[in-house]
């Protein structure tokens, strides 16, 4: 409806999410002009005020509160809607609107609620997302679909609203008009993008006057006449009926009834105490599809067997994937809306993938899975524990305990006996450094006694199943040669910021780097063999080289867990590390905080320092985290909802470290000589103690002593003196539990360098290198100091270093690393007679040949891709006079089984044309 008398449409704009009104007129301050005939702009800003950000002068606004739990969200959401239909009342009605970002996605709502909102005869949205994430969004929809004119425009390069969300927001108009820019979260303000809105709006413009006249000359229609006796008991009986459930598809072919049928039957004898059958699958085309049900495993998780998944088969199964939900008992404390929402929409998006296969599996699959993530864990624990907080501030309002203070004493004065309040405890500087000190010499000596006697070690072992790619994570002092050791351990393939001052890495580089197998049987030289060729090369002694993800993290330095340098963020850059790499540089060359001391030898640390504290800062990083929140524990304790309830609290506030939590926290507590249950009793010397044990479990560390050249070719001392330096510092580490390996990051980047430039002879990790005659020649005093004499005697020292230490020792550095959590290797093959073992997969200890499968169908490896059901397997060793034996699904792989060959009921579609990528 045009305003009365003038012509003009009433437009409402909406602002997006940390905006205001004004903001968004400032950002449209063109369209105003360009439509003062047509058009007049009313801007309006949202209820809810964020908080003041730094270098703002006022708070922004947001509609609803987007990065709290789902019931937050839909609060401030209906209050949100409450007030537009205020200002719609008030203020309007309107024509259009006009939105921006989480402004775009209340006007599409808006639209999807015409009685609500009357009168709505257009929209135009910018940046607007579909929030299919937020579960409550759609729910109150009056139409599915909308008919109103729309005009939606979008950036390709959106990194805050992905291009997709929008097409799946504008799919729900009714043929929406689409705008694709190439910029990024706005609306652009470039000639083509203004035509267009202004087009948009004086074409609605015409529409709606004309419409207006032609209702002005025509005569109002008859009242509706009331409907006959027996009309409206047909009427009233579909309204009853429209109250059922509605009744389950029914299938389209025999195809796919067949398939139905033949997976519930797989899955009875995967799920045989799990699974139960609402409606049994498909007899044939025309009958009902089935629907299962899975009571979910998840035995890391709070939510283990307590959640059923259910599965609808589609008509057109498999072609459509099913509909899936979460059936449960719980309420909502102990399984919030936001968790349930962000688990439907992991397994959705797992299925989305299978598209046209069974897939029923990969759904349970997904689902237990990510129940099991630690993430995941971590982010239910928040959601019940905000929920909770909230569920009892209702409570103390209700009862008049407004008092928070007196209620936590209260809470307080009834612990239980024998509880300490160590998170009150402000030790003396002296004293804490005491109590790190030792408990950290105590969990160090347990690691060195485990490594002389493995048997006796019932430390962790990595639970889960499947296959994965290793993370290891790069700590140490500022300029101790992380960033070169990242550089070639990823051959160069990631650059990162090398120099010879502090926090040349600030953001932490990710690349891809290389180990080495260790696995003997596996080794090749001669490129003749047929057991030469690999999916990823081999290094320079004829080692298979297999991937790995390496993080290269900002230098530590003493206090950068209390935020000192820049802060304990990089230490939280490490918690998805399997295993850590401590970079030492045993040159001598710089002080704690990584400077360069130059000639000032007094300044310099020595290798035993910095290993101990930079251990130290990893034990405080942690204890501090722990020791903050340490009152969850004692509350946990004192509520007694279990016997294990101080435990599983324990548990929650470590899951942020990733990895088994459960499992490790076992480990930790039986190396420590700790109760876990009764954790509320313990004194702040014995969690020192724990978080001791627990580092060493969680995070395994490899010491990589680099600059081994510097200090074998330093002026200041002879070989002699650098080599008793070097065997010193690999006895601290020993001593220490560490397996530390001597080696020379830049060395090895040098030759690499040499080697693409074609100047030299060089294989990653190799023990030797080639260089043409005229540099193999000695460099005399009378040698000219030019480029070429400088590079004789940079190679002459490289090999003095390589015979001393038999390579650079990165390759080795990293595989020693690996080898602190050792995958289990699976060599998948077409033939076991062959020999040839082109692909290896490195899967987690515990993995079935179910697994393997799995993965083998998920195209994990490209080269080596399944397709179809699995028949049977076959499986022989690693050694070549290895017996081969039939294996089945849940069989797991160890020694035994590691060469696997898997026979399906369709042709595998081997891809064997794919080579080893450049320089490998």
């Amino acid at each position: 409806m045009a305003a009365a008398g003038e012509g003009l449409l009433r437009v409402l704009c909406l602002h997006g999410s940390s905006q205001t009104k004004e903001i968004l007129r400032a950002r449209l301050g063109w369209l105003p002009k360009k439509v003062r005939k047509t058009a007049d702009l009313v801007f309006v800003d949202a209820p809810h005020e964020l908080p003041l950000r730094e270098g703002d002068s006022v708070p922004t606004r947001t509609w609803w509160r987007h990065q709290a739990d789902e019931e937050e969200k839909t609060r401030t959401l209906q209050e949100s809607f409450v007030m537009l239909e205020k200002v719609w009342k008030e203020q309007g009605p309107f024509d259009g609107i006009i939105g921006f970002s989480m402004g775009g996605a209340a006007a599409a709502r808006i639209a999807a609620n015409p009685s609500r909102f009357p009168g709505l005869e257009f929209v135009i949205l910018g940046g607007a997302p579909c929030m299919t994430s937020m579960a409550s969004f759609w729910q109150d929809a009056e139409l599915a679909e909308m008919s109103t004119p729309s005009l939606h425009i979008m950036g390709r390069t959106d990194r805050v609203v992905d291009l997709s969300s929008s097409k799946e927001l504008a799919a729900r108009f009714v043929d929406a008009q689409i705008y694709e820019h190439d910029q990024g979260h706005l609306i652009p303000s470039n000639a083509p993008a203004r035509n267009l809105i202004v087009d948009f709006l004086n074409a609605q413009h015409e529409r709606i006057m004309a419409s207006s006249a032609a209702l002005a000359t025509s005569s109002p229609p008859p009242p509706p006449s009331p409907p006959s006796p027996s009309k409206a008991a047909e009427m009233q009986q579909q309204a009853s009926k429209s109250n059922e459930p509605p009744p389950p598809p029914t299938c389209t072919s025999d195809e796919g009834a067949a398939e139905q049928r033949d997976e519930v039957e797989a899955l009875e004898s995967i799920y045989p105490d799990t699974m139960k059958i609402i409606r049994p699958a498909a007899s044939g085309a025309g009958a009902p599809c089935g629907a299962l049900a899975f009571r979910l495993a998840c035995e890391d998780s709070p939510l283990h067997q307590k959640l059923e998944l259910v599965v609808d088969y589609p008509a057109n199964y498999p072609e459509e994937v099913p509909r899936v939900h979460i059936e449960h008992s719980l309420g909502m404390l102990q399984f919030p809306q936001r968790v349930e929402t962000a688990l439907l929409q992991h397994v959705r998006a797992e299925l989305d993938e299978q598209a046209g296969m069974p897939c029923v599996y990969t759904a349970i699959s997904a689902a237990e899975t990510w129940l099991e993530d630690p993430q995941n864990i971590a982010l239910l624990d928040k959601a019940r524990g905000e929920s909770d907080a909230k569920a009892k501030a209702a409570a103390a309002a209700k009862s008049g305990k407004e008092d928070e203070d007196a209620a936590e004493d209260e809470e307080e004065d009834d612990m239980l006996p024998g509880t300490r309040r160590i998170w009150e405890e402000e030790p003396e500087e002296s004293v804490e450094n005491e109590l790190v000190e030792k408990a950290t010499k105590e969990a160090c000596i347990e690691v060195a006694r485990r490594q002389k006697n493995p048997v006796e070690d019932a430390g962790h072992v990595a639970k889960g199943r499947g296959v994965k790619k290793f993370v290891v994570g790069l700590v140490g002092k500022p300029s101790a040669g992380k960033s070169t050791l990242f550089c070639c351990t990823t051959r160069l393939q990631t650059l990162a910021k090398v120099a010879a001052h502090p926090f040349t890495t600030i953001e932490p580089n990710y690349g891809v780097g290389w180990w080495a197998s260790n696995d003997v049987t596996d080794e090749a030289t001669d490129p003749s063999d047929a057991a030469f060729e690999t999916e990823h090369g081999r290094d320079g002694q004829g080692r298979r080289l297999l991937p790995l993800l390496i993080k290269d993290v900002a230098g530590l330095i003493p206090g950068a867990y209390k935020g000192q340098g820049k802060g304990n963020k990089f230490l939280n850059d490490l918690c998805d590390a399997d295993v850590l790499i401590h970079v030492v540089d045993v040159s001598g060359s710089s002080d704690r905080n990584g400077v360069a001391v130059m000639d000032d030898v007094q300044s310099a640390s020595t290798a035993e320092e910095d290993i101990k504290w930079v251990r130290e800062e990893l034990h405080r990083w942690i204890f501090g985290n722990v020791v903050a929140k340490w009152r969850g524990v004692v509350r946990a304790a004192r509520a007694r909802n279990s016997e294990h309830a101080a435990e599983d609290r324990l548990v929650a506030l470590l899951t942020g470290y990733q990895g088994p939590t459960r499992s490790i926290v076992t480990a930790a507590a039986a190396r420590s000589k700790l109760d876990p249950m009764i954790a509320e009793r313990w004194s702040r010397a014995d969690l020192h103690r724990f978080i001791a044990h627990f580092l060493s479990v969680r995070f395994p560390m490899c010491l990589a002593l680099n600059k081994c050249d510097r200090l074998i070719l330093n002026p200041r001392f002879d070989q002699e003196v650098g080599l008793e330096k070097l065997e010193q510092a690999k006895k601290v580490a020993l001593e220490q539990g560490y397996v530390a390996v001597p080696c020379s990051a830049m060395l090895e980047t040098n030759l690499l360098s040499l080697a693409g430039e074609g100047k030299i002879e060089y294989a990653f990790g190799s023990s030797a290198f080639a260089a043409p005659g005229y540099l193999q020649e000695s460099v005399s005093s009378s040698t000219t100091d030019n480029k070429e004499a400088k590079l004789r005697k940079e190679l002459q020292a490289a090999r003095k270093v390589m015979d001393l230490f038999g390579s650079t020792g990165v390759v080795d550095c990293i595989s020693s690393a690996v080898a602190l959590r050792e995958p289990t290797l699976v060599y998948p093959v077409t033939d076991l007679k062959s020999g040839k073992r082109r692909e290896c997969l490195q899967s987690l200890p515990g993995s079935t040949v179910d697994d393997i499968f799995s993965a083998l169908k998920h195209g994990v490896v490209d080269s080596f891709r399944l397709e179809g059901d699995f028949i049977r397997a076959e499986g022989t060793t690693r050694t070549p006079d290895g017996a081969t034996r039939l294996v089945g699904k849940n069989a797991v792989m160890d020694s035994s089984i590691q060469v696997l060959r898997i026979l399906t009921n369709r042709k595998v579609a081997w891809q064997h044309t794919i080579k080893p990528k450049s320089g490998q």
